[in-house]
C-alpha cells in the first residue's frame, strides 16, 4: 500500500521533458470534493425553488407588488413607519447637469471603435515584445523617469506648484535609483520577454482558448448565480419599510414624506438563504481561482511541449486540456482550494483590523497572511506548471519545484519581479498615449458641434478614461499569457538543467547570460 501511494505521488518523468505517457488521476479527494460542494449546492437551490410559495414567488417576475399593497397588508400592530406629519421632504429637485444616458448615447461609437482599436493595439504591441523586447525595456524606463521629471519641472517653472513638482520629481529619482540598482538584469529582462512572446505567437491557439475559458467562467459564475435567485424565492413579502404610516389611496404607495412613489411590498427570505449565500461566495471564489488555475495549467502545457518538442512544433491544447479536466483536475482543485481559504482568511483579518485597529495581534497577522499570499501564488503558480509538465500531484509538483529552484538558482528569482513591472508599466504608457490622441481628437470633434454634444470637455475626459481602461486590459490580456509563457520557459530550462540538457539553445543562451547562473556556471566549472 506504502508503495502504491509512493508511486502515485512520483514524477513519471525519469529524464526530463514532457510526459507523453497516460497519467494517473492525481488528488482525487478535491475532485469529489468540489464536484459534491457544487451538487449540493445545486440540489438545495433546486428544493428551494420546487418548495416556493409559487403565487407570491412568481411576483418576483410580474411585479404586482411594487402597486399592490394586498401582498402585504397594512396592519397597525406591524407597524413601525413614521407618520406622514411628522417629516417633509428636502430633496433638491435641481436640473441634471450631466447625463449618463445621452453621453453613451452620443459616443457609443467611439467606445465601439475604441474597443476594435484595443485589439489592434494589442496585436502590435505583442509584435514589438516579441522583436525588439530589448529596445522596450529601455524606452519604458527612460519614459518612466523622463515624463514625470518633465511634468515636475513644468508644474515648478510654469505653475508655480513647488510642491506637486517636487513630488513628481521625487517619484521620477526614486524610480531612476531602483531602475540603477536592477540595471544588470535589464538586458537580461528583455532577452527572456522577446523569448517568452515567440513562445505565444508560435501557439496562436492560446488566445482563443484564454477568451474562451474567460466567457465559460462568466457563464459558470452567471449560473451560480442562479442558484442563489432560485433559492432566494424561498420568502414572503413584508410591508415596505419605506411606506408611509397612513393606508394609500390609489394604486401607489407613498413614500412617508407623501412626495414619491415607493413599492408597496419588499421581499424577505428565510433566514437560512443568507447563510446559503455565503457558501455560494465560496464555492465562486473557488471556481475563479480553479479557473485561473486551469488556465496556467493550460497554457504552461501547451508552451512546454513546444520547448521539449523534437522536431520543432505547435503544442497540443487539446491533449492540455484533456489532462486538466482528467487526470490532474483534482490537483488543481487542491491547489485553488488552497488560494481560497487563505484568500477568505486575509478577508476575515481585514474586517477585523478595520474594526479594532488598534489591535497589534491582528495587524501582526494580516502582515503574515500577505507575505504568505505573495510567496503562495508563485510557488503555486510553480508548482502547476511542473504538474502540466510532468503529470504529479499538487504536494509532489511543489515540493519538486521548491528544490528544483534552490538546488539551480534560487537567486535568480528575484529577476522575475521585472518583467511584469516593466510591461504593466508599459502597458499604462501605451494605454495612456493611444487614449489620450482618441480623446484629443474627440474633444475637437464635440466642440466643433455644440448642439449635439453640449459638454465637450467631460465627454472627452469620460471618453479617455473608458478608452484608457479598454486599451489596458487588451495589453494586460497579452501581458498575462507572456508572463505565463515565461514562468513555463523558467521551469522547462530548470528541468533541462537538472538534466544536462540543451533542448532550445537560444532558450539557455539567454539564461546563462543571467548574471547569477553565468556564476553558478563559473563555480561548477571550476
Amino acid at each position: 500500500m506504502d508503495e502504491e501511494r509512493r508511486d502515485r505521488s512520483a514524477p513519471l518523468l525519469e529524464q526530463g521533458g514532457f510526459e507523453y505517457r497516460k497519467r494517473p488521476h492525481r488528488d482525487i479527494f478535491f475532485t469529489v470534493l468540489y464536484s459534491a460542494y457544487m451538487i449540493v449546492m445545486g440540489v438545495i437551490a433546486i428544493y428551494a425553488f420546487v418548495d416556493r410559495d409559487r403565487p407570491a414567488s412568481n411576483q418576483l417576475w410580474k411585479r404586482d407588488y411594487v402597486k399592490d399593497s394586498t401582498w402585504c397588508p397594512f396592519t397597525k400592530e406591524a407597524n413601525n413607519f413614521t407618520d406622514l406629519t411628522t417629516l417633509r421632504s428636502d430633496y433638491n429637485y435641481g436640473e441634471e447637469i450631466f447625463n449618463w444616458a445621452d453621453f453613451l448615447q452620443d459616443t457609443w461609437i467611439w467606445i465601439v471603435g475604441s474597443a476594435v482599436g484595443a485589439v489592434i493595439v494589442g496585436i502590435a504591441y505583442l509584435h514589438l515584445v516579441s522583436n525588439f523586447a530589448v529596445v522596450m525595456v529601455y524606452a519604458t524606463i527612460s519614459i518612466g523617469v523622463l515624463v514625470p521629471a518633465a511634468g515636475g519641472v513644468v508644474m515648478i517653472v510654469l505653475y508655480s506648484e513647488p510642491i506637486s513638482g517636487g513630488v513628481l520629481c521625487g517619484l521620477a529619482f526614486i524610480f531612476l535609483v531602483c531602475m540603477c540598482l536592477a540595471s544588470r538584469w535589464l538586458n537580461q529582462v528583455g532577452k527572456l520577454i522577446d523569448v517568452a512572446a515567440d513562445g505565444v505567437k508560435y501557439n496562436w491557439e492560446l488566445f482563443f482558448f484564454v477568451i474562451i475559458i474567460k466567457v465559460c467562467l462568466l457563464v459558470y459564475l452567471a449560473f451560480l448565480a442562479l442558484l442563489g435567485v432560485a433559492a432566494m424565492t424561498d420568502g414572503h413579502f413584508i410591508p415596505n419599510p419605506d411606506r408611509g404610516a397612513r393606508e394609500q389611496r390609489g394604486p401607489e404607495c407613498l413614500d412617508s414624506s407623501g412626495d414619491e412613489t415607493v413599492p408597496c411590498c419588499e421581499w424577505k427570505t428565510k433566514d437560512w438563504v443568507r447563510t446559503y449565500w455565503v457558501f455560494l461566495a465560496l464555492l465562486m471564489l473557488w471556481s475563479v481561482f480553479l479557473v485561473f488555475e486551469i488556465k496556467v495549467y493550460v497554457i504552461s502545457s501547451v508552451i512546454s511541449e513546444w520547448y521539449f518538442k523534437e522536431p520543432e512544433g505547435e503544442g497540443s491544447s487539446r491533449l492540455a486540456l484533456a489532462n486538466a479536466f482528467g487526470p490532474s483536475f483534482g490537483s488543481l482543485c487542491f491547489a485553488s482550494l488552497l488560494l481560497t481559504v487563505v484568500s477568505v482568511v486575509k478577508w476575515c483579518l481585514e474586517k477585523l483590523k478595520k474594526k479594532d485597529p488598534k489591535n497589534c495581534c491582528i495587524r501582526c497577522l494580516v502582515c503574515m497572511i500577505d507575505w504568505m499570499l505573495i510567496l503562495l501564488l508563485p510557488i503555486t503558480e510553480f508548482a502547476t506548471v511542473r504538474m502540466a509538465i510532468t503529470g504529479e500531484g499538487f504536494i509532489g509538483a511543489g515540493v519538486e519545484v521548491t528544490e528544483m529552484l534552490a538546488r539551480n538558482f534560487l537567486p535568480t528569482f528575484a529577476i522575475w519581479y521585472l518583467p511584469p513591472i516593466v510591461l504593466t508599466f508599459s502597458a499604462i504608457l501605451t494605454s495612456l498615449s493611444v487614449s489620450g490622441v482618441i480623446a484629443t481628437i474627440a474633444y475637437h470633434v464635440f466642440k466643433s458641434d455644440l448642439a449635439q454634444y453640449p459638454h465637450p470637455k467631460n465627454y472627452a475626459g469620460l471618453l479617455l478614461a473608458i478608452t484608457f481602461l479598454i486599451i489596458f486590459m487588451v495589453l494586460i490580456f497579452f501581458i498575462a499569457l507572456i508572463l505565463n509563457a515565461m514562468n513555463a520557459i523558467y521551469i522547462c530550462f530548470a528541468i533541462d538543467r537538472d538534466s544536462k540538457c540543451e533542448t532550445k539553445s537560444n532558450v539557455h543562451e539567454v539564461m546563462r547570460s543571467v548574471p547569477d547562473i553565468k556564476q553558478m556556471d563559473e563555480e561548477e566549472k571550476v
